[in-house]
């Protein structure tokens, strides 16, 4: 089914929820049967979250993600705590969060851009399908992503 979802009501309202996403095609538990339906869905934007061990990381990498137009903005949070299994014990930590918003078309770069840069072995990246939204907010990050996009095809 080829069609634009953006609200994330129609989805409940279907009983509908997000099990995979790959390749566009989503596939969906619908709680009323409990069958799978797999379909067509265009998202507008994603944000991408992962956790560093310091504000100077986070802020660092929220920069040089916005600069290189791989996420039209990005927030820093934290610290926050973290809990989590680590090497065969759980752990606890501080960390900062850092939130990176994207379009469909950016988001294997930006994913590819955080692992390469990110100071962990085995980092935190999270993409998350924003599936309701603002349509000028929408209409920014894509004018923001595409800036990028012209630069790379104008360079020799």
């Amino acid at each position: 089914m080829d069609q634009l979802l953006d609200n994330v009501g129609l989805l409940s309202w279907l009983g509908l929820w997000p099990l995979a996403l790959s390749s566009g095609y989503h596939t969906f538990l619908d709680e009323r049967c409990c069958l799978a339906q797999t379909m067509r869905v265009r998202f507008r934007c994603y944000q991408v979250a992962t956790t560093l061990p310091t504000r100077a990381a986070a802020q660092s990498l929220a920069r040089y993600l916005v600069e290189h137009r791989f996420a039209g903005c990005c927030q820093v949070l934290g610290p926050v705590a973290s809990i989590y299994w680590w090497e065969g014990k759980v752990e606890t930590g501080r960390e900062w969060l850092c939130m990176a918003k994207t379009k469909p078309g950016r988001l294997r770069t930006l994913i590819r851009t955080i692992e390469q840069l990110h100071p962990y072995d085995t980092p935190e990246i999270i993409a998350l399908p924003v599936v309701a939204g603002s349509r000028r907010y929408f209409d920014w990050l894509t004018a923001a992503v595409r800036q990028l996009e012209a630069k790379e095809r104008a360079c020799p």
